[in-house]
């Protein structure tokens, strides 16, 4: 499976930080799927934890996102 590479959108207005957020949605869609295709194929603990890990991140920074867009105060903080 190819890996995705994750990466940290800088957001500069509200427009970018929307395509920001679409484009780790699809990266997240992607890393869910591999994970489906890893876990049906018998993959060992060590893959799984990696696709594991890349998930979180992905996770945690379309949260971040999130939270900028609609509380850019609070993500100031």
């Amino acid at each position: 499976m190819a890996k995705s590479r994750h990466v940290t959108y800088a957001t500069a207005n509200e427009s970018t930080l929307a395509d920001a957020i679409s484009r780790l949605s699809d990266e997240i869609g992607a890393i869910v799927s591999e994970r489906q295709a890893l876990r049906g194929a018998g993959a060992n603990a060590a893959t799984l934890e990696s696709n594991r890990r890349r998930l979180a991140t992905a996770q945690a920074e379309l949260s971040r996102l999130l939270i900028e867009r609609h509380a850019p105060h609070a993500a100031a903080r």
